[in-house]
Order: structure tokens, then C-alpha cells, then sequence
């Protein structure tokens, strides 16, 4: 019984290789090239008041801004004018952000009304909600559950703002406490600690990047190419948010290389998850 089994698995095993070996060969005999899918992309008007943070997708539903529509292109095309119609194409979905003055995606911070408990949230794009909805912003759904909770009445302000770490944390600290706060929260996550100068003095980094392809050249993604061979010239490294064009051996050379893949290798010997450069590079 168990050998008929076995026969059975190994001739099911066959066939399935079989299959598939037969269909990669006629791929590869039409020449077929999987669908590249390009990084996110964002548009914001010069004051960051308003911003969109713009996708290729939306398999769950959940961006209800289509800007491919005439509606969206009438209230947002303003934002980017030569490129509106290029990100409407590669980026479609999006969410919207609107900020206060102190570029705070929250309203405008005014006197403590009485008998309001004030709780400030510092933090990065983490706490700012970057890629949510403003109702589904943690601040948001801590004030909610806050209130929920009945007796004291409470005021939860949304005090993220993307890409902050210290000292920038500590300096919007100091920035909050002139609005009266009676708890500071710090929505910290693990690249949020103090960087100190001789931390700095050994790095080489230029953050520097597109987060959509650079309308200009005769090929997709030539200027791209071209400003990443000057940075590397200057021994700076691009940012991995925006699109990239290295190749496999630049990108190791940059991006970790052997270090990458021990790690890798320790923590995913099966190759389950996809590596570093087939998420960056490749967007798959």
C-alpha cells in the first residue's frame, strides 16, 4: 500500500514538473517579459498642504482615488502638470493627506478647550499614517478608542511627520509642548535612534531619488540610469524608495552584497520571500 503511494506522489510530482517545464519553454520561445511593477509615487503642492501617495495597484479595494478619472484629474492635476498623465498611468491609486501649518497631517492646533485631555503623538511616517486613510491613522483610532472608553474627554493630535528620527523627534517635542499637552506619546520604531556626528562622519550616503521614472531620454528609465552612476560616482547610495536600474552586480556591490546574502540564507535558506533586489530593482 505505502509503495503504491509512493509511485503515485512521484508519478504526480513528474507530471507537475513536466507542466511546467513546458510552459517556461514556450515562454521563453514567444519571448515573454513578466509585467514590471513600478514603486509607489507621490504628488504634493509646493506648501505640503496637500498629498497623495499614489500606487500601481489596489488589490483590496481600499484607495478609493482613482486619478485616471476625469474628476481627479480636474482637483489634482495641478499638483504635477507635465506628469500628472505619466503617474495616472504607472500609479493610479491613491490616498490622500492634508497637513496644518506645522505640516502635521492633523487640523490646525488651536487653544485646549476645557475639560479636553490633550495627547500629542510624535513620530515618523509610522504615526503620520503614510498610505492610510487619515480615520485609519493610529492617532485617529487611539482618540476614538479613548473617548469610547466614557468619564474624561479626549483630544488626540497627530504630531508624525515622514522621514523624522532624532534629533528632528526631540526638536518636535520642544514644538508641541507650546500647545499644552497633558501626555506626549513617541511612536517610536527601530530607525528612530539618536545618530550621533561620528556616526554621520563615516557615512557616505546621498538620498537621493525619483519616485517615478524621469520623463526625460528616449528610453524608460535613462535619466533614472544616469543619475545613478553619479551618485555612485560620488560614492553616495540612491534611495531604494524610488525607482532603480542597477544591475545585479552594481546593486550587490552597493547593497550589502555576501553580507546580504549570509543574512538571507540564515533567515530564509528556502528562498520563500523574494530578495532585496527583486523587490527593488525588479518591483516584483
Amino acid at each position: 500500500m505505502a509503495g503504491a503511494l509512493s509511485r503515485s506522489a512521484a508519478l504526480a510530482a513528474a507530471s507537475v514538473a513536466a507542466v511546467l517545464l513546458t510552459v517556461e519553454g514556450g515562454l521563453r520561445l514567444v519571448r515573454y517579459t513578466p509585467r514590471r511593477f513600478h514603486a509607489a509615487a507621490r504628488l504634493v503642492d509646493p506648501r505640503w498642504r496637500l498629498l497623495l501617495d499614489c500606487y500601481p495597484s489596489n488589490p483590496r479595494g481600499y484607495f478609493d482615488i482613482d486619478l485616471r478619472r476625469p474628476e481627479r484629474r480636474e482637483r489634482y492635476g495641478h499638483l504635477a502638470p507635465l506628469r500628472y498623465e505619466s503617474l495616472a498611468r504607472r500609479t493610479p491609486y491613491a490616498i490622500e493627506s492634508r497637513y496644518n501649518s506645522l505640516r502635521f497631517r492633523d487640523v490646525e492646533f488651536l487653544p485646549k478647550p476645557a475639560g479636553v485631555r490633550r495627547v500629542m503623538v510624535l513620530g515618523d511616517s509610522f504615526t503620520e499614517g503614510q498610505g492610510v486613510k487619515e480615520a485609519d491613522t493610529y492617532p485617529r483610532v487611539l482618540e476614538a478608542r479613548l473617548n469610547a472608553s466614557g468619564g474624561a474627554r479626549w483630544e488626540v493630535r497627530n504630531c508624525g511627520r515622514r522621514g523624522a528620527d532624532f534629533p528632528l523627534l526631540f526638536e518636535l517635542f520642544e514644538q508641541v509642548l507650546a500647545f499644552d499637552p497633558d501626555v506626549v506619546v513617541y511612536g517610536m520604531v527601530l530607525n528612530d535612534a539618536d545618530q550621533s556626528d561620528a556616526f554621520h562622519a563615516q557615512q557616505t550616503y546621498v538620498n537621493v531619488g525619483f519616485w517615478s521614472t524621469v520623463p526625460v531620454g528616449l528610453t524608460d528609465g535613462e535619466t533614472n540610469r544616469l543619475i545613478e552612476r553619479k551618485v555612485s560616482e560620488l560614492r553616495g547610495h540612491k534611495s531604494l524608495y524610488s525607482d532603480s536600474y542597477y544591475s545585479p552586480e552594481e546593486f550587490s556591490e552597493l547593497y550589502g552584497g555576501e553580507t546580504y546574502r549570509t543574512v538571507k540564507k540564515r533567515y530564509d535558506p528556502d528562498s520563500r520571500l523574494l530578495d532585496l533586489y527583486a523587490k527593488a530593482v525588479q518591483r516584483r
